[in-house]
């Protein structure tokens, strides 16, 4: 199981600390219920370039296929993050993209604080 967990918690000492806790929930639930490892990707919320596709206006781009290709290999998404960003910042704007693919292609998404 492919999991991508997407960190948008500040870079400050509590920051850090609340997504250790959060990476930490995570990975335990997961290994609890499946009995397995899993393959848990870690992306700070600015750097999602790489799954994303807007499929309204790149669809002819041959390179960000291999985002699509990234993207159908994920199973679950969890996204995490302070409670002082806004999601309509500009910041969320690839995690929103994110969310709507997920959302087409049925995708589990989990999300904890970040305006969620």
């Amino acid at each position: 199981m492919q999991v991508l967990l997407v960190d948008s918690y500040s870079n400050n000492k509590l920051g850090r600390s609340a997504f250790s806790a959060f990476k930490r929930i995570i990975v335990y639930t997961l290994e609890e219920v499946t009995n397995e490892k899993h393959d848990i990707l870690v992306r700070k919320i600015d750097h999602l370039k790489d799954y994303i596709c807007d499929w309204e206006h790149d669809i002819l781009n041959e390179k960000l296929k291999g985002n699509c290709l990234k993207f159908d290999k994920l199973d679950l998404i969890c996204i995490g993050g302070d409670m002082k960003i806004c999601p309509w910042e500009p910041l969320f704007t690839h995690a929103i993209t994110l969310l709507h693919m997920a959302n087409l292609c049925n995708k589990p998404v989990l999300g904890f604080g970040s305006g969620n």
